[in-house]
């Protein structure tokens, strides 16, 4: 990016410049792989002075028969892996079929194409089709029947295929199917990748009815463990080609790590410096930002400047405004927006322009980290440093492709930004990413037992086209412990209470209530503009809460729109069109109710006075108010809303209640005179995604108090800590803290964040409350605890119920519900009461007992006779805890230890650390070294446990 003088002329800091090393290409023959002579003739076309050494090593792997999966960089040459493989099978057996699966339509819609090229250019009598959400229904059975190669979605795999067994030509292509091809498969994460992980095996499944055994190929990024990833993905064990045996050539990059100028807004800085790149450099680049909110915002103030420079809509009035058409702008502009949620026209047209070379720039989320191969780009501005490895890798790979690049890393102010400028070589050694799939998910096996085993589900349907006696639900796949008990268990009619509403929610099409993306269902975003309402894309409820709550600005493709009203029932948000102002919500302190019983707790361990758990918690955001920004100016619109606003919110809170799993930690430090225990959990989750880098949106934090007692060690009014699963139904990502020696770790780091200049403030006392717990964490075993005493168990011809003026969680709705009476309705027990939205009109609602859920330490629960019709509250067992033998030794990890005092402390800092601990003098010209000798001293001394004291005093 030469003569790009930005920097300099603007006050930023350029605070260092790396280099990656250009590195040559590894290249191998092709003719002694046991391949076709059609296909050896494709492979001398399409590289014609041979593979990259791993591409070689892939295909034999999979030639033999081995699932394998290739793990190298971006653009090292895995489609042609795939390509060679699926048209050697079909030259030998043209009657086979291959399923080719991408995590995205776009990605899907790119290498169809690629497909095509592959196919024409070895001359097969071959047919490619693809099948996705832009296919129309009445075309997908003839596009089965006339291709061998077929590229789906995961999506349309879950929702359209297997929910059309019925149909012969699924079947036999289902029978047919040979090689599975499935790219992108670290992306398999989270909600998506655990349903994905079970759709994986439901093919397996009815594949092993019909007798037919693929053979499995895949492409991934480098993961942490990728081995175990794909294990729990597919249920097989894979052979894997990693990152050492990448034989891929790869420019050099070079890579400025900067600092905006001091005093100035970060987005205002950031949208300068994309303005400078689009408009004064010859740079093509893309810009990655971690929130779908980060990228209109920039893209929306980033058009509005480029207009006013050009002085193209200094006379624009709204009327003009409203009659632009979201597409129109979108064709319009020379730096667009990327994220997920957008409407498939305009996410269409989006990627034509990003395909066709003709934008400067793009702004994205992690959305195109995927393999969508956007050409003409050399510039990757990073606005904040990526949260892993892997992510960083995918991120830069979208440049240096065909030249030289330049990698731009704009420090965003957080935690892992300033650690990282503190210490610019471990730009490179972020942590990779680690898979987060949690199997047992109670809420996702149902959901995929009912698809599979309920009556008339997929098992059945291929039992009746295989003319088989549908009786037992026998199965040769490996599945995730107690799947199998819930299909068999759904077969016999036996639907556990508690599974009862998803098994409504699903009204016998499960396939379609419950998309692969999310455990809970979407919100629709519609502007009404006369007769036809205009779809404006779709957001998950906790995405409502940061992008859509009530007297929003929501932006959609740079275009701000105002949230009218948001209906929890129906699933909808509406808009109108509004100025280009900005809103952030008055977001309360979530509060957090811990199951502290037998079944809500799944492990409890004691180190001193510090009590840590992993419990199931139901967790409660609360938004009382809109803050916004117009110009200089902000108004501040406290909930409930006047109407005279034209958007509407009638109750003083907006909610959002979810049950999830989180780690619980308390100590006696925590209720000290001026310790405030929520500046404490933000630096512990800071912390703890520092060492595990789970993606931010997934994990929250916060602080509340006991509310039930537990004897002697939980008492009613103890301030505790939390760090939990920001996922309904929870993926249990949170219970790593517990991990043998990871939460000393983490307690640590958040101590040496608390010391750091500029570091997220903590006064004294909380900074000596910190100590005590990381001092505890660090030294002392720990010890399981377990409930000494159980609850009273309730007889089996009676209910237990929430009591008449008690609350409870309506589950579709996520709102608090007040019981008013129980009655006895033709369809079973209902309570009769009031949720939120209704307080104050006089209207109730009477929905199912399996349909409202209990608030742990908050509901009052009683027992419902329905032979009387009498409710008795239920006796309030005080259930103790005792300690259970033996003791956990706390592993210390010296090394680790001292890599993050290096990473945090100066050689003043080292200096009087090692003055506080006994050991003057010691030589702080290596920081690492001098870090490596202080923790050796105080393990050697036995003063470990003074290290974080003496970091509270720095």
């Amino acid at each position: 990016m030469a003569e790009f003088s930005f920097f300099e002329n603007n006050q930023w800091q350029v605070v260092d410049v790396l280099h990656t090393a250009e590195r040559p290409a590894r290249l191998e023959p092709v003719d002694d792989l046991e391949l076709t002579e059609t296909v050896k003739h494709f492979l001398h076309g399409a590289v014609p002075s041979g593979m990259y050494s791993h591409q070689k090593m892939a295909l034999r792997e999979s030639l033999s028969g081995k699932p394998v999966c290739i793990a190298t960089g971006t653009a090292s040459g895995k489609s042609l892996v795939f390509q060679t493989a699926a048209l050697d099978l079909l030259a030998r057996n043209p009657k086979a079929r291959v399923m080719a699966i991408y995590p995205m339509k776009a990605l899907g819609n790119e290498q169809r194409e690629r497909w095509d090229a592959a196919v024409a250019a070895s001359g097969l009598p071959v047919q490619v089709g693809r099948v996705d959400g832009n296919v129309p229904p009445a075309m997908r059975v003839s596009i089965l029947e006339r291709s061998q190669i077929v590229v789906f979605t995961p999506d349309i795999l879950h929702a359209w295929l297997l929910s059309n067994l019925n149909q012969p030509a699924v079947i036999q292509f289902l029978s047919q199917t040979a090689l599975m091809v499935v790219d992108e498969v670290h992306a398999y994460n989270g909600v998506f990748g655990s349903n994905a992980a079970y759709l994986f095996r439901r093919l397996r499944h009815l594949m092993e009815l019909l007798r037919a055994k693929p053979r499995f190929i895949c492409a991934s990024a480098t993961i942490a463990d990728p081995q175990r990833h794909l294990a729990e993905l597919f249920g097989l064990d894979f052979s894997l080609v990693g990152p050492q045996e990448d034989s891929s050539p790869r420019h050099a990059l070079e890579v400025k790590l900067v600092s905006p100028p001091e005093g100035g807004r970060t987005l205002d800085s950031v949208v300068s410096l994309l303005n400078a790149l689009a408009t004064e450099s010859e740079a093509r680049f893309i810009a990655f930002v971690d929130s779908r909110k980060q990228v209109e915002l920039l893209s929306s103030i980033l058009a509005r400047v480029q207009k006013d420079n050009a002085k193209v809509e200094a006379e624009e009035g709204e009327e003009e405004a409203e009659a632009r058409a979201v597409s129109g702008l979108l064709s319009e502009l020379n730096v667009l927006p990327y994220r997920a949620g957008y409407e498939e026209h305009d996410r269409t047209l989006i990627q034509g322009r990003l395909s066709d070379g003709t934008l400067r720039g793009v702004i994205s989320t992690s959305a195109l980290e995927l393999g969508l191969d956007i050409p003409h780009l050399d510039t990757c501005v990073l606005i904040g440093v990526p949260s892993s490895s892997t992510s960083l890798q995918q991120r830069i790979g979208r440049i240096g492709r065909h030249a030289p690049g330049t990698v731009i890393v704009v420090n965003g102010g957080d935690v892992t930004d300033r650690a990282v400028f503190a210490n610019p070589p471990s730009f490179f050694t972020r942590p990779m990413a680690e898979s987060a799939l949690y199997l047992e998910n109670r809420f996702i096996q149902y959901i995929h037992a009912l698809c599979l085993a309920r009556v008339n589900g997929e098992h059945s349907q291929v039992m009746h086209a295989l003319r088989l006696v549908d009786r037992d639900f026998v199965t040769p796949i490996r599945w995730p412990g107690h799947f199998v008990e819930l299909c068999r268990a759904e077969r016999a009619g036996q639907t556990p209470r508690d599974l009862i509403g998803l098994k409504n929610e699903s009204k016998d099409r499960p396939n379609y209530a419950f998309p692969l993306r999310e455990v809970e269902s979407q919100f629709k975003v519609e502007k009404i503009q006369g007769p036809t309402p205009i779809a404006l894309g779709s957001l998950s409820f906790g995405q409502l809460m940061r992008e859509a709550y009530p007297g929003a600005i929501y932006y959609y493709a740079a275009q701000p729109y105002r949230v009218t009203r948001v209906n929890l029932k129906t699933r909808l948000i509406q808009v109108r069109r509004e100025k280009r102002y900005t809103t952030r919500p008055n977001r309360m302190q979530d509060r957090v109710f811990p199951r502290l019983n037998e079944s809500g707790v799944f492990s409890m361990l004691r180190q001193g006075h510090l009590i840590n758990l992993e419990s199931q918690v139901l967790v409660r955001e609360s938004i009382n108010g809109v803050t916004e920004q117009r110009g200089g100016n902000e108004s501040q619109y406290p909930y409930p809303l006047p109407r005279e606003l034209g958007f509407y919110q009638d109750q003083p809170y907006f909610n959002r209640n979810y049950f999830t799993t989180g780690v619980v930690m308390t100590h006696p430090a925590l209720g000290g005179e001026g310790v405030y225990p929520p500046a404490i959990a933000e630096l512990v989750y800071e912390a703890f995604l520092l060492l595990v880098p789970f993606d931010r949106q997934d994990i929250g934090f916060s602080a509340d108090v006991i509310r039930q007692n537990r004897p002697p060690f939980l008492l009613e009014g103890m301030s505790f800590l939390v760090i939990f699963d920001q996922i309904y139904g929870s993926l249990r990502l949170t219970a790593r803290l517990l991990e043998p020696g990871l939460l000393g770790r983490v307690l640590l780091e958040a101590s040496l964040l608390a010391a750091m200049q500029g570091g997220p403030a903590l006064n004294a006392p909380g900074r000596t409350a910190l100590a005590e717990m990381t001092a505890e964490a660090l030294v002392i075993g720990s010890r399981s605890l377990k409930f000494e005493t159980v609850e009273a168990s309730v007889p089996e011809d009676v209910e237990k119920v929430i009591l008449p003026g008690s609350k409870g969680l309506l589950l579709r709705s996520s709102e608090e519900f007040r019981v008013l009476r129980i009655g006895l309705m033709p369809n079973g027990l209902a309570y009769e009461g009031v949720p939120t939205s209704l307080e104050g009109s006089g209207a109730s609602t009477m929905p199912g007992l399996a349909d409202v859920a209990e608030i742990p330490g908050e509901s009052k629960m009683g027992i419902f006779d329905p032979a009387t019709g009498d409710v008795t509250p239920l006796p309030e067992a005080v259930l103790g805890l005792a300690e259970e033998a033996g003791e956990q030794v706390v592993p210390v990890h010296a090394n680790l230890l001292a890599a993050a005092l290096a990473t945090y402390l100066d050689g003043p800092h080292l200096t009087y650390l090692a003055a506080q601990l006994g050991m003057p003098g010691l030589d702080v010209q290596d920081r690492q070294m001098a870090a490596d000798q202080l923790v050796s001293h105080c393990l050697n001394v036995g003063k470990l446990g003074d290290l974080p004291r003496a970091i509270a005093t720095l």
